[in-house]
């Protein structure tokens, strides 16, 4: 997987690797889709939008398996 951490270190990213949205964390694809708070905040209302619960997952792996067992099957 590459990580903009890994990108950084092989001098193809310039700059600081810290989330732009929340400055707080490492940016990544876990960070992104499930530790920033300013994220997990636009996914609530999201949800509540959409009258949806809304999911709680610690990973990207547990995210993408919660998504495959709620899949519809299309006609």
């Amino acid at each position: 997987m590459v990580t903009l951490k890994g990108l950084t270190k092989i001098d193809i990213l310039h700059g600081t690797t810290i989330c732009k949205l929340c400055g707080e964390g490492e940016e990544d694809s876990n960070h992104l889709f499930i530790s920033c708070y300013v994220v997990s905040v636009v996914w609530h209302k999201v949800s509540l939008w959409c009258k949806i619960p809304q999911l709680y997952v610690f990973s990207i792996k547990e995210l993408l398996e919660v998504h495959k067992s709620l899949m519809v099957h299309k006609l």
